[in-house]
């Protein structure tokens, strides 16, 4: 009989463990959830400024190229107007 009452101690002890396990592991499941959506969040933040640096880089060549080619054009025109300014 005492082996039986053991037995059911122990069994009793075994279901509780079980039972704080299962809290356990159902907070983490959640914690766990939260912190993918977290991160998802902010891979798309980090996308979004990717895409914004991009953008203003590609518009930064751009302006660039635009302002080379004024230049040229100033030059060829200074280099056409070049002799009217020289002194014989």
């Amino acid at each position: 009989m005492k082996t039986l009452i053991k037995k059911l101690k122990d069994y009793d002890h075994l279901k509780q463990k079980y039972s704080y396990l299962e809290q356990q592991n159902s907070h983490l499941e959640r914690e766990n959830s939260d912190l993918e959506q977290k991160y998802n969040h902010i891979v798309q933040e980090a996308t979004l400024i990717l895409s914004e640096v991009q953008l203003n880089t590609n518009k930064v060549q751009e302006d660039n190229k635009t302002k080379d080619r004024q230049i040229q054009k100033l030059l060829e025109h200074i280099r056409k107007s070049e002799p009217e300014y020289r002194l014989d």
